[in-house]
């Protein structure tokens, strides 16, 4: 069984976070042939849950294929990563 791990790369205001297998290869969506887009980046709104509500709009397809491909902790990982960087914006 294929073992898979997070990276991630912040910046004050942002954060991607790529999936890689074993060999360090970067994660498809395979359903659509193109990057997972699991990415949040401040754009200067005021509202945490406004940000975290439009973050789960604009990645929920990729979230979706992760699930349904990594399973269920992996997504919830990612998401959970996600929210913090929100949240440590907005400390």
């Amino acid at each position: 069984m294929s073992q898979f791990t997070l990276k991630s790369c912040e910046t004050p205001h942002a954060i991607t976070i790529d999936i890689l297998d074993e060999t360090n290869s970067i994660q498809l969506n395979t359903t659509n042939n193109a990057m997972l887009n699991l990415t949040w980046i401040w754009d200067g709104a005021e509202d945490r849950a406004e940000e975290k509500q439009k973050l789960i709009e604009e990645i929920y397809f990729d979230l979706l294929f992760v699930e349904e491909n990594y399973g269920y902790e992996m997504a919830g990982a990612i998401l959970q990563l996600l929210y913090s960087k929100i949240d440590t914006v907005y400390s």
